[in-house]
């Protein structure tokens, strides 16, 4: 069973949740940690566990830019952004 925590840092910014991380384990015994900011020229950046960046940019499109690719990774934040409906929260970015 899929487990979601955030962890926000408040700074009286109404863009907070891009100072959050969250912890996401996806039921297979593996925990992640990833951090979250907005793009500049659109979509999301996406941290994994301080070792992978990807651009998210809606509807499952992702793509890995940096870091030690991992497919599993990759399939994890995915899970991650479907389950917690980050789309929906991330509409005005991407």
């Amino acid at each position: 069973m899929p487990t979601i925590r955030k962890t926000k840092i408040t700074n009286n910014n109404e863009d907070t949740w891009m100072n959050a991380s969250t912890y996401f384990e996806n039921g297979d015994g593996t925990r992640y940690l990833f951090h979250f900011m907005p793009a500049r020229h659109g979509g999301i950046y996406i941290i994994a566990n301080e070792t992978e960046v990807y651009r998210y940019h809606g509807n499952a499109d992702i793509k890995f830019l940096c870091g030690n690719h991992n497919k599993y990774t990759e399939k994890a934040v995915l899970q991650l952004i479907q389950l917690a409906g980050y789309d929906e929260i991330w509409r005005d970015y991407l």
